[in-house]
Order: C-alpha cells, then structure tokens, then sequence
C-alpha cells in the first residue's frame, strides 16, 4: 500500500453517481453541470496542500469530461489555486480514453498543458491528458520511490535518469506546476543551495 504525505490533506470523493437506466453523462446534464461547479469551488475553498478527489461511477462524454475537468485543470495548471490537485477515480475503467481526448483538446484551446491524475483499481495512479514524456517519466519515478516510503529530490532524479540536477529540478518544478507533484519539504544540503523534497500527487 503507498504511504500518505502527511503534508497533503485528501477531501471526501466529489461523484458521479450511475445513471439510472444506464447510459453516458454529456456536458448539459444537471450533474455534471453541479460537479463542474462544486469541483471549482472546493478548488478555490481548499487549504493549501489539499487532494480533491473526483469519482467517477458512470461513464462521461468527452465534453462532460471537458465541462468538468477543463476548467478545474486550467486553473490548477495556470497558478489560480497553488497548493490544490485534482485527482479522478475511475472504477469501472470506462472513462480514460474520452477524458485524454477532452484534455488534449482543452489543452489546445486553453494553451496549457492540462494534466490529471487518473486512478483505477489495482493500478498504480498514472497520468492522463496533454502529457509529455518527461513529465511522465518525472512523475512515474516519483510515483514508485513514494510506493517504497520515499520522497524524491532533484538529485534522486537526477542520478536515477543520468541528468544534471538542474535539469531534474525543472523538470519536478514543470510537474509541480501541472499539479502532479507537491513540494513537502526543502533543505540545505551540505554543498549549499536549497534541495526540494516532492511526493507524487495520487
């Protein structure tokens, strides 16, 4: 079982009931109308260093995804809300394809790239969205050293990937920044400077 970050707190799962008699939830519907408004809110209402967490039990539309997901990701990616995350549980493994289709296509019209956690049982948490490849593989190391109980600084990945360490540390920054890892902690190693710690958001 991954560890908890005791600098990070987790609300109650924003959901996405079943829809009586089966079915896709698109954009107009009232509930998506309502998560898309409460996930805003809690965005801007959480403290700092807060996990809000979006469960999905019914598949969505790719502009259901759009209408809920868009503009809580623009504002995570755009600095409106720093310290807030979004992550999304999806249960029955029926909504990734039309949520990375949704963001890939908010990501062009917003011009930001616009990233989400994504949970499925018994997998490790991955990412979705406009994603590049060293924001994947930035997050998927921090992801698994975080499985073993250990946090990740810029020389952690920087040895692990054969970078230099300011490399590694724009990297973490640029993943920081998408929402996907929090800074926990920083220090000041013994050659000088300041050594951020970060922990995957998942």
């Amino acid at each position: 079982m991954n560890a908890t970050s005791p600098a990070l707190n987790h609300t109650a799962s924003l959901t996405i009931p079943t829809r009586e008699g089966g079915g896709v939830y698109r954009s107009e519907d009232a509930p998506i109308q309502r998560l898309a408004g409460d996930l805003a809110t809690w965005l801007k209402e959480a403290e700092p260093q807060t996990v809000v967490r979006v469960r999905l039990d019914a598949p969505l539309s790719a502009s259901a995804h759009a209408r809920v997901l868009g503009p809580a990701l623009r504002m995570v990616a755009g600095g409106e809300c720093p310290g807030r995350y979004v992550v999304v549980e999806d249960p029955a493994r029926e909504n990734d394809y039309d949520a990375e289709a949704a963001l890939e296509k908010e990501s062009k019209t917003a011009k930001l790239k616009l990233v989400c956690v994504w949970r499925e049982p018994n997998q490790p948490a991955r990412l979705i969205g406009a994603v590049d490849a060293a924001v994947e593989q930035t997050y998927a190391l921090t992801r698994d050293r975080w499985a073993l109980g250990q946090s990740t600084t810029a020389r952690d990945l920087a040895e692990a990937i054969g970078a230099s360490i300011q490399s590694a540390s724009n990297r973490m920054a640029k993943a920081a920044q998408l929402g996907v890892l929090c800074q926990v902690d920083e220090s000041s190693p013994d050659g000088g400077g300041v050594q951020r710690v970060f922990v995957p958001i998942e």
